[in-house]
């Protein structure tokens, strides 16, 4: 985990963290993002789905 070692963590993972961590998409959002940036993250997106569907 990214936080992992710092002293800032529970000795248990949290029910509901944890369910929100694996079943949850980060999805990018900002100004900077280009028309190609969002093709390219809508790519990766779709092929994770079909991957998981299959």
């Amino acid at each position: 985990m990214a936080f992992d070692g710092l002293g800032c963590c529970p000795a248990e993972r949290l029910p509901i963290a944890w369910v929100l961590g694996e079943t949850s998409l980060m999805l990018p959002v900002h100004s900077a993002l280009t028309g190609a940036d969002l093709d390219r993250f809508c790519a990766g997106r779709n092929e994770v789905l079909e991957k998981a569907s299959s």
